[in-house]
């Protein structure tokens, strides 16, 4: 199978184009090619989102990578992409590796890489991968995988705390805090999670609750 990446990363169906097999192969070329960045010897940032294998994925990356001699510092939960680009520019890494599919359908999962700087892989960037990827289909390479269960390769993160607390430090929470504004509260966010970013002072509001409040009014006011 040919894979290639679009404008921000490589996306398939689960189970059909992403499979073990090809995400692993994805790992193994990029692990071919670190040597020749310029950030070689530098860690990997590997995260992953709540898609159906996303956290499968992003374990079997890390141990192709770790299984290459590639350090990796591997969200020990689900997190968001710009957590993996921040995390490559704090800890000073080669590069980060996001699974997910952004936008794409639930069927859809994908790999995203991010540069040194934090920023979306360019075309120079990956294409050296897909070229990587085909010559080592060619030649029947199979991916490395870190046998030993005690791999000191392998480095955990908390997206829900050093992430968190570097978003809380670029905002004036107390300010918004006093100001008693609303937050709407979409129904794929979840309220623990927004309630222990703002803590205390805001009143939240989901998603249906405020949308059976506007239908409410709009039929009060005979609006169609």
């Amino acid at each position: 199978m040919t894979i290639k990446f679009g404008t921000d990363g490589w996306r398939a169906i689960i189970g059909e184009d992403f499979t073990p097999e090809n995400v692993g192969q994805v790992a193994q070329a990029f692990a071919d090619l670190y040597p020749t960045l310029k950030e070689h010897g530098k860690p990997v940032i590997v995260g992953y989102d709540r898609r159906n294998k996303s956290q499968e994925s992003a374990e079997l990356i890390t141990q192709v990578l770790t299984a290459n001699g590639i350090t990796v510092w591997l969200s020990n939960d689900y997190c968001p992409t710009p957590c993996v680009s921040w995390m490559t520019v704090h800890k000073e890494a080669a590069c980060g590796i996001m699974v997910t599919a952004s936008h794409n359908p639930p069927q859809w999962n994908g790999i995203k890489f991010k540069e040194s700087y934090g920023g979306a892989a360019s075309g120079d960037y990956v294409r050296p991968i897909e070229e990587k990827i085909e010559a080592n289909q060619k030649e029947g390479k199979k991916p490395r995988l870190h046998e030993s269960k005690d791999n000191k390769k392998i480095h955990y993160f908390d997206p829900h705390q050093e992430f968190v607390t570097h978003l809380k430090s670029m905002v004036d929470l107390e300010t918004i805090r006093k100001s008693k504004i609303k937050v709407l509260l979409l129904e794929n966010i979840h309220e623990n999670a927004v309630s222990s970013f703002l803590q205390e002072g805001y009143e939240i509001e989901t998603e249906k609750k405020a949308m059976a409040c506007l239908k409410a009014i709009i039929k009060a006011g005979g609006f169609k």
